[in-house]
């Protein structure tokens, strides 16, 4: 039961199409925080609350360098909720889909 509450505390973060924007964005590699908020014309404080929600359920991690917050994803969490989800399979490329 433990792992269900998992699934749907991660399904309920992906939930927010900002949020998916977001790890998509830091598929490509790690980013700051106001990078991150500039193609959707929020506050750096929406995009950090956002970021929290991801950090919550382990999807993403973040840290400030100097002065600047940067976020960047957790491959093996993402990989590791997609497959106890089931929306891929060993061997497939998480972030390119099925047989890439």
């Amino acid at each position: 039961m433990v792992q269900c509450q998992s699934v749907d505390r991660t399904f309920a973060a992906l939930a927010d199409p900002t949020r998916r924007a977001v790890l998509e964005r830091l598929g490509g590699g790690p980013a700051t925080i106001s990078e991150l908020a500039d193609p959707f014309d929020i506050s750096l404080t929406g995009m950090k609350k956002h970021v929290r929600v991801l950090e919550d359920v382990g999807l993403v991690s973040s840290e400030k360098v100097g002065r600047t917050p940067t976020a960047q994803t957790d491959d093996h969490m993402l990989r590791a909720e997609a497959l106890a989800a089931g929306t891929v399979r060993v061997g497939d490329d998480f972030f390119s889909g099925p047989g890439a």
